[in-house]
């Protein structure tokens, strides 16, 4: 196996299971807090792919396990304020 194909390998399961995720999240939308814990649950696991990915590699560092925690509390955070009302708009 190239180099090429693992990453698209790599990069076809992290898309196939962040829409797999956005499509709980839609169907559990009447459920806010069923919807709130799925998108935490996605959040884990789009970090430990990441994190594990780069394990994979040999190319991690400190520095790529921070920003995949960080990216994923962004993305917790942004979904929190939106559904919880935002600007109260």
């Amino acid at each position: 196996m190239t180099k090429k194909d693992y990453h698209f390998g790599y990069y076809f399961f992290l898309i196939t299971i962040l829409v797999v995720g956005v499509l709980l999240i839609i169907r559990l939308s009447p459920e806010k807090n069923l919807q709130m814990l799925s998108l935490v649950g996605l959040s884990i696991i789009y970090a430990l792919v990441g994190i594990i990915h780069h394990l994979l590699n040999h190319d991690l560092v400190g520095k790529i396990v921070v920003e995949y925690i960080l990216v994923a509390l962004l993305g917790i955070a942004a979904a929190f304020f939106i559904f919880r009302g935002g600007f109260g708009i």
